[in-house]
């Protein structure tokens, strides 16, 4: 076999093959174009800076209280303070 037919436009190794989850992928890149995202990543980008400053500056690392009464209070006194 020549060099040139292992390595021409119909060789096995030349093919691109798509993943799996690929067209989950596209959906999510579809969805990042549309202007409701960008309002959501908007909003979410404040809400996720205010958990950044519960965690980094009052100290709030992991929660001690458990179950969701327990959080929520624990919540509660953090951006009290």
């Amino acid at each position: 076999m020549s060099v040139k037919t292992q390595i021409g436009p119909k060789a096995e190794c030349r093919k691109i093959t798509r993943e799996e989850h690929e067209e989950a992928r596209d959906v999510a890149r579809a969805i990042c174009k549309t202007s409701r995202y960008k309002v959501s990543a908007k909003l979410r980008k404040k809400f996720e800076m205010l958990f950044a400053h519960l965690k980094w500056i009052l100290g709030l690392e992991r929660l001690r209280l458990r179950g969701p009464c327990g959080v929520n209070d624990e919540f509660l006194l953090a951006a009290t303070a």
